[in-house]
């Protein structure tokens, strides 16, 4: 069985996303991100879940920029990253919940802690407008298939 191109770009996201999760779940990245070092509080079960979520949430914004800078392959990294990053965020606050945070969901919101302080939930968003993307690239592809060709490269807006 051989791969087409957008196969292998599938494949090759996939690889990557799930190796840098897995190097991000092992290594304990919030002692280098953190004013505190956290690894030795063995209570905080989130931690691990959150350094996966966080790893993916760096490599989406990486791969989104680079989208839209003209890498169009890099929409299959941009996805993959997106559903990794969905279900380590909704694991890591699955621990919290579990360790008595209470955690209450509204579109694009999610409330914490006893005083619910609001934050923007990227569970909600990242996944969303990874799913614009892909449709507006596939809506894209279809209007350009339906043109006529006039011999002009097709103008897009990054192009100089």
């Amino acid at each position: 069985m051989r791969l087409s191109g957008s196969g292998l770009r599938l494949l090759m996201a996939l690889v990557s996303t799930a190796a840098l999760s897995l190097a991000s779940y092992l290594v304990p990245l919030e002692d280098y991100v953190a004013l505190i070092p956290v690894s030795a509080w063995k209570g905080f079960s989130w931690y691990p879940y959150w350094r996966v979520a966080f790893v993916n949430s760096l490599l989406w914004i990486f791969s989104a920029l680079g989208y839209v800078a003209g890498l169009e392959s890099l929409i299959y990294l941009m996805s993959t990253t997106s559903v990794a990053f969905t279900a380590f965020h909704y694991l890591s606050l699955y621990q919290v919940v579990r360790y008595g945070v209470k955690v209450s969901f509204m579109p694009f919101l999610l409330l914490e802690g006893p005083h619910l302080d609001v934050h923007l939930d990227l569970g909600q968003l990242i996944p969303v407008l990874t799913l614009i993307t892909i449709v507006l690239r596939l809506r894209r592809g279809r209007t350009r298939a339906e043109e006529p060709t006039s011999g002009r490269t097709p103008h897009t807006p990054l192009s100089t």
